[in-house]
């Protein structure tokens, strides 16, 4: 029983040191609209680190797409 109490606490210690952060916005994609412009997909890049050891998790979300109209008449 002690060791499960203690397993137990380790592994609430473990996952309660953990931070999360927005590095800052990525672009993903980058197509042609067919009608001279661009359509550029972009997302916010971020990371998790666990304290007390080496792992750190790294991703994208908030994705939105903005569509810029390139060149003259």
């Amino acid at each position: 029983m002690k060791k499960l109490l203690a397993l137990g606490l380790l592994a609430l210690i473990a996952t309660a040191g953990c931070t999360t952060s927005s590095i800052g916005q990525v672009v993903t994609n980058v197509s042609s609209d067919g009608q001279r412009g661009a359509i550029i997909e972009k997302g916010t890049l971020k990371q998790r680190k666990y304290l007390w050891t080496y792992v750190t998790e790294i991703w994208i979300e908030d994705f939105k797409t903005t569509k810029v109209q390139l060149g003259g008449s």
